[in-house]
């Protein structure tokens, strides 16, 4: 009850199989970095590097920084660049 799934090989073997950045997304990907404190919840260096390995998968990724955004607010502070990127890439 006390091991830790990164100790099994199993379980390790699984995050990686499903982290995201493994393949070529389908379609184009946004990217909103919520940049306070280096990333509250997720650290702005991880969510560079997803969009880096998308770049090196050949899919198209933008990325738009929230200096001022936590976890939880990039939501609220990107909505009318979240919605303009949407209408724009359905617009082709």
């Amino acid at each position: 009850m006390h091991a830790s799934p990164l100790e099994q090989p199993d379980w390790v073997a699984a995050l990686r199989a499903g982290s995201a950045g493994r393949r070529r997304p389908r379609c184009p990907v946004l990217v909103c970095t919520d940049e306070f404190g280096q990333g509250t919840v997720v650290p702005v260096a991880w969510q560079k590097a997803y969009a880096t390995a998308i770049r090196d998968l050949g899919g198209s990724v933008e990325v738009l920084r929230y200096p001022g955004a936590d976890h939880f607010s990039v939501c609220t502070d990107a909505i009318d660049d979240i919605r303009a990127w949407v209408f724009d890439t359905l617009a082709g």
